[in-house]
C-alpha cells in the first residue's frame, strides 16, 4: 500500500542516498488533495453526478463544491452530461 502512494506521488524512485529533498508539509498537502479528489469522485459517482445532493453528503456548501471540482479538473462521465 505505501509503495502505490508514493508512486501515486510520484517520489516512489525516491532514494535517501541521492539528496532530493523529501518535504513532509508538501507531501501532506499532495496526499490531502489526492484524497480529497477521490472522495469527490467517489460520491459524485454515486450520485448519479447529482452536485447538490454530493454537496449535503460531503457537507460542504454547494458553491464550494463546484469550486473543488474546477480545481480539481474532475469531469463528469459522458453519460452524465
Amino acid at each position: 500500500a505505501l509503495s502505490n502512494i508514493l508512486q501515486m506521488l510520484g517520489i516512489d524512485n525516491w532514494n535517501i542516498r541521492d539528496g532530493k529533498p523529501l518535504a513532509i508539509k508538501q507531501i501532506r498537502k499532495q496526499t490531502g488533495s489526492l484524497v480529497e479528489k477521490n472522495v469527490i469522485s467517489h460520491v459524485l459517482r454515486k450520485t448519479g453526478w447529482n452536485r447538490s445532493r454530493a454537496a449535503k453528503i460531503l457537507k460542504i456548501s454547494y458553491k464550494t463544491l463546484l469550486l473543488k471540482i474546477e480545481m480539481l479538473q474532475l469531469e463528469p462521465p459522458a453519460e452524465f452530461n
